[in-house]
C-alpha cells in the first residue's frame, strides 16, 4: 500500500461546496436528489452564509482562480471514486494530508480485514447498480465534475497565524455532532502538520437544503442529515489534501467508510435519475466518513 508524503509549500484553495445530499431519504430525497446540480453564485453564496462558512482566525482570505475550482473539484471526484474502488483503501489515504498519510500508514493492518472484505462487497454492488441505473461504469471525469460541484463556493486564504489556526484546525465536521474534530494539540511548527505560516488551506462545505424544516430554522437546529458538512483541506506540492483530525485511525476510517457506503447502497431505490446529483450525495457520505460523522439517524432508519 502505498502512503506518499509531499512536505514542500504549494498555493492551494479554500472551498465551501454546496452540495445536495443523501440526508433525510424518505422525505427529502425528492428534493435532495432529484435536482439538476447546478447553482448560481448567488444560492452557493446563500448556502454558505446559512451555514455559516468562513475561514478560521489566523488565515487571511485569497482570491479564487478558475485553477483553484478545477483542481478542487478534482479532489472531490478523486477521493469519492476511490472510496468505491474495491482495495484502495490506500489510494483513499493518499488525498490526506502528510501527517493524516503517516499516521494511518502506520497502523492499517492492510486489506486482509473482514471490513476491508465487506466494504468491496458493498463497493461492488454499488458499482453493479450505478451501471444498471445511468447504464453506464461509474467514472467521475472533469466535466462531471464539474457539473456535480458546480454549486461550489470557494474559499481559498493563507496562514498568518498559525497559533490561532490549530485551535480551530481542521473546522468541525457538522455543527450539532457531539464528537470534536479539532486537533488543538498540534504543533503549528510541526512541518508534518503543515500549518506554518504562508501555506495555503481551505474550507469545503457540502450542504444539504432544509427542505424538511420550517423556513428560518437555525443551522444548529438540523438534524444531522441535513447539516452542512464542512472538510478542511491543505495544499501541498501542487495539489490539495484533505485534513482530518487526528483522532482517525485506519480501523476507524474503515469502519466509517463500510457504515457510508452501505447506507448509500441501500437507498439505490432512491438515487437521482440525474447521476451527476448520486455523485453529490456519494461524496457527502464519503466526507462524513473521513470526518467520523455517523449515518445520520434518518438515513440509517430509512430502509
Amino acid at each position: 500500500m502505498r502512503y506518499g508524503r509531499l512536505t514542500s509549500r504549494f498555493l492551494s484553495a479554500a472551498i465551501a461546496s454546496v452540495l445536495m445530499s443523501s440526508a433525510t431519504y424518505t422525505t427529502a430525497v425528492a428534493q435532495d436528489m432529484g435536482g439538476t446540480g447546478t447553482g448560481t453564485a448567488a444560492d452557493a453564496g446563500r448556502d454558505a452564509q446559512s451555514a455559516n462558512v468562513r475561514l478560521p482566525d489566523g488565515v487571511q482570505a485569497r482570491d479564487v482562480s478558475d485553477r483553484d475550482t478545477r483542481g478542487i473539484r478534482s479532489l472531490l471526484g478523486s477521493a469519492t471514486i476511490y472510496a468505491i474502488k474495491g482495495d484502495s483503501f490506500g489510494d483513499l489515504v493518499n488525498h490526506l494530508n502528510d501527517q493524516d498519510r503517516d499516521r494511518i500508514g502506520k497502523n492499517d493492518q492492510g486489506n486482509d480485514n473482514d471490513v476491508q472484505r465487506s466494504i468491496n462487497a458493498r463497493v461492488n454492488e454499488i458499482r453493479a447498480d450505478w451501471k444498471a441505473k445511468y447504464g453506464h461504469d461509474v467514472d467521475f471525469n472533469d466535466d462531471g465534475n464539474d457539473a456535480a460541484y458546480s454549486r461550489a463556493l470557494i474559499l481559498r486564504g493563507e496562514i498568518t497565524d498559525p497559533a490561532a489556526v490549530v485551535k480551530n484546525w481542521p473546522l468541525k465536521a457538522v455543527n450539532n455532532t457531539m464528537h470534536s474534530t479539532q486537533d488543538a494539540q498540534v504543533d503549528p511548527n510541526d512541518g508534518n502538520a503543515n500549518l506554518e505560516a504562508g501555506r495555503e488551506v481551505a474550507v469545503a462545505v457540502l450542504n444539504a437544503p432544509m427542505v424538511s424544516q420550517p423556513a428560518g430554522t437555525p443551522d444548529t437546529n438540523r438534524a444531522p442529515a441535513m447539516s452542512p458538512v464542512v472538510v478542511s483541506i491543505i495544499g501541498e506540492v501542487q495539489n490539495w489534501k484533505i485534513d482530518i483530525p487526528n483522532s482517525i485511525d485506519a480501523p476507524k476510517l474503515r469502519q466509517n467508510l463500510l457504515n457510508h457506503l452501505t447506507a448509500f447502497s441501500e437507498m439505490k431505490g432512491q438515487w437521482p435519475a440525474n447521476e451527476h446529483d448520486a455523485q453529490l450525495i456519494l461524496t457527502r457520505h464519503v466526507a462524513m466518513a473521513l470526518y467520523d460523522v455517523p449515518v445520520p439517524a434518518s438515513t440509517a432508519d430509512a430502509k
